[in-house]
């Protein structure tokens, strides 16, 4: 399984991903915007769990994640509150 960590906001992305040994296999940034944060989910192979920054930005993407488009039930995701 791949872990994603996002940090959102309103115009990129930023996205740390992790091998099931905690190593950093990935480290990029998206725009913000639905096609690029799927086509950047499409393009990690396998089963993913992605970790999102609490906030309003947080579900906008669950929403993309959730939808067909974003490959449904495919993403596990989980929010993480800071503070």
């Amino acid at each position: 399984m791949k872990h994603i960590g996002m940090d959102i906001d309103s115009t990129n992305t930023h996205i740390s991903v992790f091998s099931d040994r905690g190593r950093e296999i990935k480290r990029t940034h998206v725009a913000t915007r639905e096609a690029d944060l799927v086509a950047f989910l499409l393009s990690i192979p396998g089963p993913k769990q992605v970790a999102l920054e609490e906030s309003q930005m947080a579900d906008f993407v669950t929403r993309i994640m959730r939808s067909p488009e974003g490959g449904g039930r495919e993403w596990r995701p989980a929010s993480i509150r800071i503070g």
